[in-house]
């Protein structure tokens, strides 16, 4: 049975893992398992920018991927880029099936703003 596999990589709220899930299993159709938390590499991280580079992740997540697994979608809460923008949601490679994306952005307390929850799960409705 082919399915999606959602790698944690670094600290994930479990409902904001729990979200994603039920979104992905709706729209594709497809089984979607939760695998263990993968930390963020010490490698991915630029000290100047305060910043991880997306495609390093996107490259350690590959390996996660399985012949029962046709994509693996890597979720974390660190800010991300790659080195043409200054950041990024995310990033995909399309011929591996392997994809990371960030929440951090989507989090009203890093624009100095009052937390608000309901912001991000309107995002997954």
């Amino acid at each position: 049975m082919r399915k999606i596999l959602i790698v944690p990589v670094g600290r994930i709220d479990s409902d904001v893992l729990k979200n994603i899930s039920a979104s992905l299993e709706e729209t594709f159709h497809l089984s979607v398992d939760i695998g263990e938390e993968m930390p963020v590499s010490d490698d991915s991280y630029h000290a100047r920018r305060r910043q991880y580079h997306s495609t390093k992740i996107l490259k350690e997540l590959q390996a996660m991927r399985g012949k029962d697994i046709e994509r693996v979608l890597g979720v974390t809460d660190v800010d991300l880029y790659v080195p043409e923008l200054n950041f990024v949601f995310g990033e995909a490679d399309i011929s591996s099936g392997v994809t990371v994306i960030s929440v951090t952005r989507l989090r009203q307390e890093f624009y100095g703003q009052p937390q608000n929850r309901e912001v991000r799960k309107r995002g997954n409705s």
